[in-house]
């Protein structure tokens, strides 16, 4: 299952490197946009970019592998993550 060098489980890891990076700018973005828009909306497109570029690697990761729930739920709320942020950049 190595596509581009990479194995099934750095994507994994990365992924959630990656998430957990997302969820720092999305804070941050809830902060600022109470007085802040324009920086909010930065970081709202930081943890977006963020988000897409790893869940387009993950996602045949987890569909090959359905009974893994914890991979299931990764890109469950990653992809929720990034409704958020498309919901949110948008305000």
């Amino acid at each position: 299952a190595s596509r581009g060098g990479s194995s099934s489980t750095s994507i994994v890891d990365d992924a959630k490197k990656a998430y957990g990076e997302a969820l720092v700018f999305m804070q941050e973005a809830r902060k600022l946009s109470r007085n802040n828009n324009a920086a909010a909306n930065e970081n709202w497109k930081k943890a977006s970019k963020i988000l897409t570029e790893h869940i387009d690697r993950v996602l045949p990761v987890s569909d090959a592998d359905p009974n893994n729930r914890d991979l299931q739920k990764l890109t469950e709320d990653m992809s929720m993550s990034l409704y958020s942020c498309k919901k949110y950049q948008s305000l």
